[in-house]
C-alpha cells in the first residue's frame, strides 16, 4: 500500500555502483577477523576518502554504493563486470 511516504531502504539496483576496484582480502589472524575483509581501491573520491584509498565493502555500502560480490566484480572496472 502506497501512503505517499518514501522509505530510507534502497535496494542494490537503486544505489549507484561503487567507484572502486576489488583488490583482494585481508585475512590476518592478528586482526581476529571472523572472515576475510574485502579490500577495494577507490577510482574516485567518496565522502571522507580520496581517490586511491583502500576501503572495505562496509565503507562503500555505508557511503550508499552498490557493491557486487568479489567473484562478480571486475578488477579492471568500477567494481562491476
Amino acid at each position: 500500500m502506497d501512503n505517499g511516504k518514501t522509505t530510507k531502504t534502497a535496494t542494490v539496483s537503486q544505489r549507484p555502483p561503487a567507484p572502486a576496484i576489488f583488490v583482494g582480502y585481508l585475512a590476518d589472524n592478528k586482526a581476529r577477523l571472523r572472515q576475510p575483509l574485502e579490500l577495494w581501491n577507490l577510482t574516485e573520491d567518496i565522502p571522507g576518502h580520496p581517490q586511491g584509498s583502500t576501503v572495505s565493502r562496509k565503507t562503500l555500502e555505508k557511503a550508499g554504493y552498490a557493491v557486487l560480490p568479489p567473484s562478480k566484480a571486475s578488477r579492471r572496472g568500477h567494481g562491476f563486470s
